[in-house]
């Protein structure tokens, strides 16, 4: 489990979702750890079903067939949605590590300070060179997917993310949208 030295944090303001496409036993190990702490939804485009590799609370979603990212945001934002207790979804990819609850500290630290915010990602080294390494927040007019804190208002809004795009432009094509701010936060 990750080392937190930040102060404890609300985990049903939000809950991760994460695509999951052919992935190692670690890879599902990892989620399934995540899920002691987190409510957790895997959306699953593997040819076929890893079920019982997971828990049978585990919010485990199989299209048994890859339907890309895009189809699967959808599904998964949607079902948090469902559930009817989170204001925000973090997006991960399957091979996505991220110190979660030092990213959401500093995430509703930008989202309580700004109005109107569809999106909240880090900049990732080798995501864009058009970001210098600076402390603070940035407005920008895209965002990488994965490891980015969505507002299920703003995706409900925009009606989600635009499924004809499969995997490719996912990333920019959400976060800029009908008004809604997307912020980088940096170190």
């Amino acid at each position: 489990m990750e080392k937190c030295l930040c102060k404890s944090i609300n985990t049903n303001r939000f809950c991760i979702v994460v695509v999951f496409y052919n992935p190692t036993v670690n890879q599902v190990q990892y989620f399934v750890s995540l899920s002691e702490k987190y409510h957790v939804i895997a959306l699953d485009n593997s040819d076929c079903r890893l079920r019982e590799h997971f828990p049978i609370n585990f919010d485990y979603i199989p299209f048994e067939r890859n339907f890309g990212i895009a189809h699967a945001l959808n599904v998964g934002l949607k079902r948090a949605g469902e559930l009817g207790k989170f204001l925000w979804v973090l997006t991960l990819d399957q091979d996505s590590k991220i110190f979660i609850d030092n990213f959401i500290n500093k995430a509703f630290t930008c989202i309580d300070s700004q109005p109107k915010v569809g999106v909240v990602s880090p900049v990732f080294p080798g995501f864009s060179s058009n970001y210098k390494i600076v402390t603070g927040i940035r407005k920008v007019g895209s965002a990488m997917t994965s490891g980015s804190l969505i507002n299920l208002s703003a995706f409900n809004e925009v009606a989600g993310f635009k499924e004809f795009l499969f995997i490719d432009l996912v990333d920019t094509d959400f976060a800029s949208i009908y008004g809604f701010m997307a912020i980088l936060f940096i170190k």
